[in-house]
């Protein structure tokens, strides 16, 4: 993994970055993002706002670190029913998809988030690289042609087409394992640690064009697709959390099955189940947003 430096606003990407949209904040629980979501589009066509650089609509994949991968891919086929489509190829990751997304782990000596990737609209990778160094946001390429860029943070954020991985996998590859306790939809949200709540609302929706759903002091939801980032205040840059969406999700059974697991920290208090997986990672469970 990459060390993390800090992407500091300058005039020139201030002039060329849009003004930060204004959009009513609707307080809402995770359970009721849709209805949320339908008044954000109503309020936001009404106040002709102006565009972001790029649209982002969908969480396309999380690459996540782990001193333990072997039994990360057993865990995430047995559990999510997620498939493993790098068995007989040379990679240093490790690729498990689901329906709408895929997840990458890569072996590190501690666990955490490596990096997470938006997919956009309209992406072409040559002219969304030029854009980003007009802006002068210092794009890379990581393992070859995969487009990124660190946010005000030092987070890594990957920027691909809509689909990217998955949308265009043959259906044979993408069979549920048999063993899945659970058959994963999509990433439906994910939950990130940074220092300045402000700054960094201002950078996902002027650039991802990711807009306000709820809104507190420390803490604040941007829109992604059907799900959304919640950015949290904290003095250490990194991964609160992530929520996979989860098909006919059944929260007795999903917990009965995570108890017998014998999984850390389980938390059944709201309609969500909370857990550490086999890395010590925060995972969330919960059931697939409605279209």
């Amino acid at each position: 993994m990459l060390s993390l430096v800090s992407v500091q606003t300058t005039p020139t990407r201030r002039y060329f970055l849009k003004q930060s949209m204004s959009a009513a904040c609707i307080a809402i629980s995770t359970e009721n993002l849709a209805p949320a979501q339908e008044k954000l589009k109503s309020d936001s066509a009404s106040a002709k706002m102006k565009p972001s650089v790029f649209q982002a609509t969908e969480f396309n994949h999380i690459a996540l670190d782990t001193p333990r991968r072997e039994q990360a891919i057993d865990f995430y086929e047995r559990a999510f029913g997620m498939t493993n489509i790098s068995h007989g190829r040379t990679v240093r990751d490790t690729f498990l998809h689901f329906d709408k997304g895929f997840m990458n782990l890569g072996e590190a000596k501690t666990a955490g988030l490596n990096h997470f990737c938006l997919g956009i609209e309209n992406f072409d990778r040559d002219t969304v690289f030029r854009m980003l160094s007009i802006l002068d946001l210092q794009p890379f390429l990581m393992g070859g042609n995969n487009l990124h860029i660190y946010d005000p943070d030092g987070l890594n954020v990957q920027i691909q087409e809509i689909g990217h991985g998955y949308g265009r996998m043959d259906p044979s590859e993408l069979t549920r394992s048999k063993l899945g306790w659970m058959e994963t939809s999509l990433i439906h949200h994910l939950s990130l640690t940074v220092t300045d709540i402000t700054r960094s609302k201002e950078f996902y929706t002027e650039m991802f064009g990711l807009l306000p759903i709820e809104e507190e002091a420390d803490r604040c939801l941007l829109a992604v697709g059907p799900g959304f980032l919640e950015l949290r205040k904290g003095s250490q840059p990194s991964m609160n959390h992530f929520c996979l969406a989860i098909k006919d999700y059944d929260k007795t059974k999903v917990l009965a099955q995570l108890k017998s697991a014998v999984l850390e920290d389980i938390d059944s208090t709201t309609s969500e189940l909370t857990f550490r997986d086999t890395s010590g990672l925060r995972v969330k469970v919960t059931g697939t947003p409605k279209p």
